[in-house]
């Protein structure tokens, strides 16, 4: 079981634009795993709140208000490359997985032009759902037999939808 708190930026249109620290904002997720080897595991993961993208030719922003479920596959890089000690103090992780997001933003950008009219609510609120890689690697210090606090960073390749804008980019992207 895990519980996780950090930060989230997104790369979408105008970010290069945008100040860095503005497009920076607070992400949370929990976690439910199990070790099946010493090298392989599965981790289950509910995460989201918030994304924030620049408006195009304004120096302002707008923020899209997402969830993500994630199934993840989990390896032990160092049972993988040493040997395995299930007394080590530090593991690192790599892991790949498929993500489900549901987000929904409120802009008020000209994005539903030539948009399919479902995209939107009755509001004009921008929703999207897909289903999309994402990848990572994880640091983790075990405090106890029970404890762990861990860095992870990690990465979730988005539709170029997600944000309520289409230009000629394929993807956006979450870390």
């Amino acid at each position: 079981i895990q519980a996780q708190g950090g930060a989230s930026y997104t790369f979408s249109e105008y970010y290069r634009d945008g100040s860095f620290g503005k497009l920076i904002t607070p992400q949370v997720a929990l976690s439910f795993g199990k070790h099946f080897t010493p090298v392989f595991g599965l981790r289950a993961q509910v995460a989201g709140w918030e994304s924030k993208s620049k408006y195009p030719a304004k120096d302002d922003y707008y923020k899209h208000k997402y969830i993500q479920g994630s199934l993840d596959g989990m390896w032990n890089l160092t049972n993988i490359f040493g040997e395995y000690n299930p007394n080590r103090a530090v593991d690192f992780y790599g892991f790949v997985g498929l993500a489900f997001v549901h987000g929904k933003s409120n802009n008020s950008v000209n994005i539903n032009e030539g948009r399919d009219p479902q995209e939107f609510d009755k509001k004009g609120v921008n929703k999207s759902n897909m289903v999309l890689p994402r990848l990572g690697f994880q640091l983790d210090y075990h405090v106890s037999n029970i404890v762990s606090l861990n860095l992870e960073a990690n990465g979730t390749l988005l539709e170029d939808r997600f944000n309520g804008i289409v230009q000629d980019r394929s993807y956006d992207g979450m870390v």
